[in-house]
């Protein structure tokens, strides 16, 4: 009832959770808490490299899993873009350079050349996602393409942006360009391809809904999810895809057995400010890293407590957020930042 509440006080008029999956948002709550535990991790440890195989891939999976549509004619593009560079884009930019002026002298410049926008690649290649996809859908939608046949296109897609990937990575030259950089195009082929795996999920799932969700795939899902970090090679392409699958599996059935629990609503709360957190969490992650915590944090790597304590320290940086969210909303100032009532 706590968590129901706060999503009342918190949430802008389009999150209530009415209408939302809130399956889905559980498993963003996760991805956000795996995203602010491999910023803490500054090393590379063993658990962070099992984390980092699926947590960025698992956002872009749910984006092109929401971005698609079987009608994306003129009316819905416009709507869909002008929420994408309101909501998105605009707050990414406010948040980018109030960053940019705090801790890095407003070095402007060098900050948009940056692969990483001091961090703010996500929601700024996010956004390029969404108008790659545009053209892509809208000749869907134009030319009546059946399923089948999208799902092969997407399929097609995803096969040449691994070879792109492939290629890019072996001219690493390409990387060093100033427009690759403006473009943060090292991320934006790496992730394409989930994208597309997003939309052809959401295909899928139109036509066959919770079918998609039985034991006898995850079982051969969580197989290879083992193999492929075991074996390595051309297998590691797998283990994000099945990392994706038995998330959507296990929470799927857990929100269905426990609709009620406290940890699944409280994860479901978070991934409903996925945006919010993302954007906020590198000032509190700038002042929470302190030498003494750092030193505090390190001395745990690759021992039994890394687990814990890095968790514990990565939901106290998310409930940071949260109540800077909650003072945001109650000063009037959120609507400045993120262009939300």
């Amino acid at each position: 009832m706590v968590t129901r509440n706060l999503y009342t006080k918190i949430l802008p008029a389009d999150k209530k959770i009415s209408n939302r999956a809130e399956w889905i948002d559980m498993i963003r709550g996760v991805a956000m808490i795996l995203v602010v535990y491999a910023h803490l991790c500054h090393s590379q440890t063993f658990l962070k490299s099992i984390i980092s195989t699926t947590r960025m891939p698992l956002f872009f999976f749910i984006s092109g899993f929401f971005m698609y549509s079987i009608e994306y004619n003129s009316q819905l593009i416009w709507r869909r873009t002008k929420n994408r560079v309101i909501k998105q884009l605009c707050p990414t930019i406010i948040f980018f350079l109030l960053f940019v002026a705090i801790f890095y002298h407003f070095d402007v410049i060098g900050g948009g050349y940056d692969e990483f926008k001091v961090g703010y690649w996500f929601t700024y290649v996010s956004v390029l996602y969404f108008f790659t996809l545009i053209p892509i859908l809208y000749l869907f939608t134009k030319n009546r393409v059946k399923s089948h046949v999208r799902i092969l296109a997407f399929t097609l897609l995803i096969l040449i942006s691994v070879v792109c990937q492939s290629y890019v990575a072996s001219h690493t030259s390409f990387y060093s360009t100033g427009l690759s950089n403006l473009l943060s195009f090292e991320h934006y082929i790496s992730y394409l391809r989930f994208i597309f795996l997003g939309c052809i999920f959401r295909i899928l799932w139109n036509k066959y809904n919770t079918k998609l969700l039985k034991w006898p795939y995850f079982i051969i899902s969580a197989i290879s999810f083992v193999l492929s970090l075991y074996i390595g090679g051309y297998l590691i392409l797998l283990t994000p895809v099945a990392g994706i699958y038995i998330l959507l599996f296990t929470f799927y059935n857990l929100s269905r057995s426990f609709p009620n629990h406290v940890i699944l609503r409280a994860l479901a709360f978070i991934g409903s400010l996925t945006l919010e957190i993302y954007l906020i969490h590198y000032f509190v992650l700038a002042y929470f890293e302190t030498p003494a915590i750092l030193r505090f944090i390190k001395s745990t790597y690759n021992t039994i407590w890394e687990f814990p304590i890095v968790t514990l320290n990565s939901l106290i940086i998310i409930l940071c957020c949260i109540i800077i969210v909650w003072v945001l909303r109650w000063s009037k100032i959120y609507s400045l930042l993120f262009w939300k009532k």
